[in-house]
C-alpha cells in the first residue's frame, strides 16, 4: 500500500519519468485512483476525478451507496482554497459571446489556458504551477461482513452522467463484475448519447464473498475501458453498447 501511494505522490523521480514519457505534459494528464484490501480493511487514495465507491446491502436488501473519494474539482471548496492560495484563478470556462458556462476551472492568472476541471492529477504540469498537484487524498473503511459487497472505481465518463446510488443499483443487481461492468457502460454510453457528447470511460468492479465465519474468503475483480470515440461512434449508429471493447483510458 504504501508503495502504491507514493507512486502517486509528487517526487524527483515522478518528475523525471514523466517527461521522458513522449507526451505533452504541458496540457496533458491523468486521474489516478488506488485500493489496498487487506482482510476486513480497506483503502482508498486518489488523485482526481476518478471515484470509488462501496456498495452496501442492508438487512432489507437496500442498497446504499457510500463514497470512498471526493472528486478534485475547483468547484470543492477546500480545493478552490486551496489551488486560488497557490496562484490559480478560478473561473467557468467564458465563451467568444461573454457567456460564462460550466463548472469552475483552473486557470493562469493572466492567460486564458489552462482552464483545467480537475484541481489534482499526474501531469498537467502548466496547471501545477499555480497549485494542481499529484498528491492524494487516503480514505480508510472497515469491510462489514455480509453488508459491504462491492468496489466500484470508475473515471468520470460514467460519474458525470450517473450518480453513485445509479451505478450502485446497476452492480449489485447484476450477477457478477463481469456483467455489472457491462452494464455500467452500456448506461454510461446511453447518456452521453443523450447529451450528443462523449467521454472515455473506464470502470472496476470488485466483489467480496464473504465465509460464513464473517472473514473475506475471495474477491473477484472485472474491468472494461473504452475511448471517448466508441461513445461517439454509438451516437452515430456505428457501434452499440452490450459489445465490449477493451481499450485504454487515458486524457489529453
Amino acid at each position: 500500500m504504501l508503495c502504491t501511494i507514493h507512486c502517486l505522490k509528487s517526487s524527483p523521480l515522478l518528475l523525471v519519468l514523466l517527461p521522458q514519457s513522449g507526451v505533452n505534459l504541458a496540457s496533458s494528464g491523468t486521474t489516478a485512483s488506488v485500493a489496498y484490501q487487506k482482510g476486513n480493511r480497506l483503502w482508498v487514495a486518489s488523485a482526481g476525478d476518478s471515484r470509488a465507491i462501496l456498495c452496501s446491502r442492508n438487512m432489507r436488501e437496500q442498497c446504499r451507496a457510500l463514497p470512498l473519494t471526493l472528486d478534485h474539482r475547483p468547484r470543492r471548496t477546500s480545493e478552490r482554497e486551496r489551488i486560488e492560495a497557490a496562484g490559480a484563478r478560478v473561473a467557468p470556462k467564458r465563451l467568444p459571446s461573454g457567456r460564462s458556462v460550466g463548472e469552475p476551472r483552473m486557470w493562469l492568472q493572466n492567460a486564458h489556458g489552462p482552464g483545467l476541471l480537475l484541481s489534482r492529477s499526474l501531469g498537467d504540469l502548466t496547471a501545477a504551477t499555480v497549485g494542481c498537484t499529484s498528491d492524494p487524498e487516503v480514505s480508510y473503511t472497515t469491510l462489514r461482513p455480509g453488508v459491504d459487497h462491492v468496489l466500484v472505481m470508475a473515471t468520470d465518463g460514467v460519474w458525470d452522467v450517473l450518480t453513485n446510488e445509479q451505478v450502485c443499483d446497476i452492480v449489485v443487481e447484476s450477477p457478477d463484475p463481469h456483467i455489472a461492468c457491462r452494464r455500467v457502460l452500456d448506461a454510461a454510453l446511453y447518456e452521453w448519447e443523450e447529451r450528443m457528447s462523449a467521454d472515455n470511460i473506464t470502470v472496476l468492479v470488485v466483489e467480496f464473498d464473504w465465509g460464513e465465519d464473517g472473514s473475506l474468503s475471495l474477491t473477484s475483480m472485472e474491468q472494461i475501458s473504452t475511448g471517448t470515440n466508441l461513445a461517439r461512434w454509438v451516437r452515430q449508429g456505428v457501434a452499440k453498447p452490450g459489445c465490449l471493447h477493451y481499450w485504454g483510458h487515458a486524457r489529453s
